[in-house]
């Protein structure tokens, strides 16, 4: 896990969900949908996928399967 400082990410995609843990099996407990920004406040990656962690069990995904989900503002 990348404990970065908190930055702001924007969803890139029509709805995003955010999930129990940086896994695409995880429980659903929110969404999320284009435009949003969010407050990382940490990263977790394998050579497959990117989550951000949103808070205490509270993560969305960056990147999953070849597509950007979200992105870091500038």
């Amino acid at each position: 896990m990348n404990q970065n400082a908190k930055r702001i990410a924007v969803v890139l995609v029509k709805s995003l969900h955010v999930r129990v843990d940086h896994d695409a099996s995880s429980e659903a407990i929110a969404g999320l949908k284009e435009g949003d920004e969010v407050e990382v406040t940490a990263t977790w990656g394998n050579s497959e996928s990117i989550w951000a962690q949103l808070g205490e069990g509270r993560w969305a995904a960056m990147k999953y399967d070849g597509q950007t989900l979200m992105k870091f503002k500038e």
